[in-house]
């Protein structure tokens, strides 16, 4: 083989050997304390619990939406039944604190009953009343403040 073939053939290596080092340097990060940062983000549950399951792993990239762990509903499931239950009653007191609030305003209009009579059964309605609304709200949050 000639000079020339022989410096073109170690030139193309030379090359190629440039170029894989340069597409090494440009696509890998290298780092000498093998440390990455990245955004962290704390996390609450709207309830709580004991956790059942962890379904990440520290440091792993999750999007949002992605499932990461699993809160044992048996204490949050008692809560609710016992919100619902309580909703139920409130409902039944309200229905009865209404009626019993147009019957005496009917009267009261009639002049029947006195003033206190009639001030105190729209107290009495109108507590029931926000009790209930109340009550409503937290189990239609799914009782996120249990």
């Amino acid at each position: 083989m000639n000079k020339k073939k022989i410096l073109m053939i170690a030139g193309t290596v030379v090359g190629l050997g440039v170029l894989y080092l340069t597409y090494q340097h440009i696509v890998y990060v290298k780092t000498d304390n093998a440390e990455v940062s990245a955004h962290t983000v704390m996390i609450a549950p709207k309830v709580g619990g004991y956790i059942r399951e962890v379904l990440v792993k520290e440091g792993q990239a999750v999007k949002k939406g992605d499932l990461l762990i699993q809160i044992d509903d048996r204490d949050y499931g008692v809560t609710r039944d016992s919100m619902q239950s309580e909703l139920l009653s409130l409902e039944a007191k309200r229905k009865d604190a209404e009626k019993n609030y147009q019957r005496i305003k009917d009267l009261f209009s009639k002049g029947v009953v006195s003033n206190q009579q009639y001030d105190s059964a729209t107290a009495s309605y109108n507590e029931i009343r926000a009790k209930y609304d109340s009550a409503f709200a937290h189990v239609e949050a799914g009782g996120a403040k249990c």
